[in-house]
């Protein structure tokens, strides 16, 4: 699935959004650097396919029961040493019989322990960490893992079965070895140019962004998407929260070929942004082959992510605020003309520019996104006089947040609302602010000097 930078900036996917955590730090708990790099890939680069979406969640939900399995092999330092040692730049010598390098190695051993030293400790951190994987790999191909975990295990076989590393896993413990054997061992690793050893090191930084996965699903009590088949965009949740707020409240979302443009209103305040951004980051987790914040989803699978909700100008370039808003409509008007099925999400289209522009601006491109039947869009926005003649146009449904107003002061429910919307409390919050008040004061003050 296509995301841009935009995209995971505006859901705060990968960038926390104000003073809370990101997506990310909420689902990371990766116990390698390796692993985390491997985490931030797949978010950076969610499943697109329902084949691949499914092989992920069965992976994920295999692992969130058997994840322990893999926590010795998970340990960070160690593959840290292993890489580091991977990477030294000790040249090994090619002896030519086993004497000369008794000889050499002997000497190594004691003239030149700076380099002796850390070869037999990178060779012992590998071994240990080799003995580790065979000896997941052997506990979980007992318990028959789904298919995504069984290629892993076959690879991860096919790189323990690799010369250098085999005779390293069933040789003598490094540490009892003489140092010619210690050479020996190392030779036959940098002969192979540490290949296997470096893609078995892979193989576990991806189990751990796996693991990670599964534990935030556990954790969070995160429930498993129905993956949909099908070419018109569907998505059906309740229970629906935004995940990194404290105290959510939940809301319904249905998407379907008769409502795929739903028209969001409500005053300010009122939890649209929050539900925009909740919609989003739903269907980005469910790509990814995770559970989902919701009590139940169903979603047929997107070719892009897409969001217009944070748009800021740019004073270097020289691009206003409208400006910037009408390249961003461009972006996924472009990607839809090339035949990708979106998930768009935009909050206060145009709000850059006067009312009766933004009004026009915002029917036009309404009226585009309406005609997109493979593709879902939901739109915030504050101009509720456009409801009657986007109402009139095909795939549209209305939806809307509300509030109460006690004793002057407004009461936000948060709750979803099928209609419009023509609600108003700027004023009321701007009193409340005492924003006029404090202006009138200054009426007739004089500067103080």
């Amino acid at each position: 699935m296509q995301i841009d930078w935009q995209t995971l900036q505006d859901l705060g996917i990968l960038y926390p959004a104000g003073r809370r955590a990101s997506v990310f730090d909420w689902v990371n708990s990766t116990r390698t650097q390796g692993g985390e790099l491997r985490l931030r890939e797949r978010f950076r680069h969610p499943a697109g396919t329902a084949e691949e979406i499914r092989a992920t969640q069965r992976a994920v939900g295999f692992l969130a029961e058997h994840g322990r399995l893999f926590v010795p092999l998970l340990e960070g330092s160690s593959w840290l040493a292993v890489e580091q040692y991977a990477r030294a730049s000790y040249a090994a010598a090619d002896y030519p019989n086993a004497l000369f390098r008794w000889l050499d190695s002997g000497w190594l051993r004691l003239a030149n322990r700076e380099v002796f030293d850390p070869i037999r400790a990178g060779l012992a951190v590998s071994q240990t960490m080799a003995r580790l994987a065979a000896a997941v790999l052997a506990e979980l191909r007992a318990l028959d893992p789904p298919p995504l975990l069984a290629d892993w295990a076959d690879e991860v076989a096919a790189l323990l079965a690799a010369p250098a590393v085999a005779a390293l896993v069933g040789g003598k413990a490094v540490h009892a070895r003489f140092p010619a054997g210690v050479m020996a061992a190392d030779h036959a690793l940098r002969a192979e140019g540490f290949a296997p050893l470096a893609a078995l090191a892979k193989r576990v930084y991806e189990a751990d962004a796996l693991c990670a996965l599964a534990r935030a699903t556990r954790r969070h009590g995160l429930v498993f998407p129905e993956v949909l088949d099908g070419g018109t965009p569907r998505i059906e949740a309740e229970g629906l929260r935004h995940p990194l707020l404290d105290a959510p409240v939940a809301n319904p979302l249905n998407v379907a070929p008769e409502s795929r443009l739903l028209f969001l209103t409500g005053p300010n305040m009122a939890a649209k942004s929050t539900y925009l951004k909740a919609a989003g980051i739903a269907v980005f987790l469910a790509q990814l082959g995770m559970g989902v914040p919701a009590e139940r989803f169903r979603w047929t699978p997107f070719g892009c992510l897409f969001a217009g909700i944070d748009t800021t100008d740019n004073v270097r370039l020289g691009q206003s605020y409208f400006f910037r808003e009408v390249r961003r409509v461009r972006e996924i008007a472009a990607l839809l003309a090339g035949g990708t099925t979106a998930f768009a999400i935009f909050a206060g289209l145009f709000k850059g520019t006067n009312l009766k522009d933004a009004a026009d601006a915002c029917l036009a491109v309404l009226s585009g996104f309406s005609g997109c039947a493979g593709s879902a869009f939901l739109v915030a926005s504050h101009l509720s006089e456009l409801a009657e003649p986007i109402g009139a146009l095909d795939g549209v449904a209305f939806a809307r947040f509300g509030a109460e107003v006690r004793d002057g002061e407004p009461v936000f429910g948060y709750r979803l609302e099928p209609g419009v919307s023509d609600q108003r409390l700027g004023m009321l919050i701007l009193r409340r602010e005492r924003v006029l008040e404090l202006l009138e004061g200054l009426r007739g003050r004089t500067p103080a000097t």
